[in-house]
């Protein structure tokens, strides 16, 4: 339900700045309304992190025996459980937690705006190589405020489509397939369709696709704040003293179905010992990642992902402690 609700409030963000753009100008995508509108719509995802955050400490950090003898002192003696798991908490006030929130918002903010200002970018270099009147340039921007460059680009070439009466048109997956007679009817008639109606079924295919990508967001998000949460609480353990980094295993957790990446698939038979707390996974091609939805990653690795992370404490002896297999609640929610 919350991925659902986060991508209808950012499609409804986008679709927003899209409206008032063409009525205000594209200046407002930098504009504090709309950042303001973002922050609102982003507000799930702190909640996604919060709840992976409650979870992890709920579980407990599991230690082995030559842990607990290590741990049974005065300072540690209360937090090791029956279970044998080390009592944690997790304090959303804590400085730490807030900055991290607060940075992951505004790195999220600047990637939807920035998407928007190179798509922008895109077109006026594009229609002043081309020699074309700013009419038409202002016309192909306020076309694709809130769209990414590739996207911007697809919708550019569907006005395209239809002013050419070309079949194109109705191939493509996110067309108002309700104005299909009337493509069809002026590529057969060779009558252009008119600048009223083409500039509808553009608006309607930029809308959809705005949609498209409030939900690629939720999607990927989501399990990013929620692996978000869960690391953070494992920081709080290690700035606390509670965990040494060196104990620690970090492994990749894939789904395993058809629609897992095929470099995905790989990465745990590439790293079958795990990594260690802050080192980075091997990719097939030679590169490296620190974990899912890493955002400083490749979009490839990144969008879509339902990948998430799995962490192993290790005895002082190096065997296997105990296993915290991440938060799989939201795992289902992206390709």
């Amino acid at each position: 339900m919350l991925v659902d609700n986060l991508a209808r409030d950012i499609g409804n963000t986008l679709i927003w700045l899209r409206r008032e753009a063409k009525q205000s100008g594209v200046g407002i995508v930098k504009g504090q309304q709309f950042v303001a509108h973002l922050i609102d719509a982003l507000h799930p995802l702190k909640l996604i992190y919060v709840a992976s955050a409650k979870r992890t400490a709920e579980k407990g950090i599991p230690v082995g025996a030559a842990r607990k003898k290590l741990l049974r002192t005065p300072v540690f003696k209360a937090r090791i459980r029956k279970d044998s798991t080390i009592d944690i908490s997790f304090d959303e006030s804590d400085p730490r937690v807030v900055q991290n929130l607060d940075t992951y918002n505004l790195k999220l903010i600047r990637y939807i705006t920035g998407d928007t200002e190179q798509a922008i970018h895109d077109i006026v270099s594009s229609k002043m190589g081309q020699g074309l009147p700013p009419a038409v340039m202002a016309r192909d921007i306020k076309d694709v405020v809130g769209l990414t460059p590739y996207q911007a680009n697809a919708v550019l070439n569907y006005r395209k489509a239809l002013q050419d009466n070309n079949t194109r048109a109705l191939s493509l997956k996110l067309r108002d397939k309700r104005f299909d007679t009337a493509v069809e009817s002026a590529i057969d008639t060779g009558e252009p369709l008119g600048d009223e109606k083409i500039d509808k079924l553009v608006d309607n295919y930029a809308e959809r696709y705005l949609r498209f990508r409030a939900t690629t967001i939720a999607r990927t998000e989501s399990l990013r704040a929620a692996n978000e949460g869960q690391r953070v609480v494992y920081d709080q353990a290690v700035d606390d003293g509670i965990l040494k980094k060196n104990s620690v295993k970090r492994f990749w957790i894939n789904t395993g179905d058809h629609r897992v990446r095929s470099s995905h698939l790989e990465i745990p038979l590439l790293n079958p010992d795990g990594v260690g707390y802050d080192e980075p996974f091997q990719l097939p091609d030679g590169g490296t990642i620190m974990g899912p939805h890493d955002p400083d990653a490749d979009a490839a690795e990144v969008i879509n992902c339902r990948c998430t992370l799995g962490y192993r404490m290790m005895s002082d002896d190096g065997t296997d402690a105990g296993t915290d297999d991440g938060d799989a609640e939201y795992s289902d929610a992206g390709a």
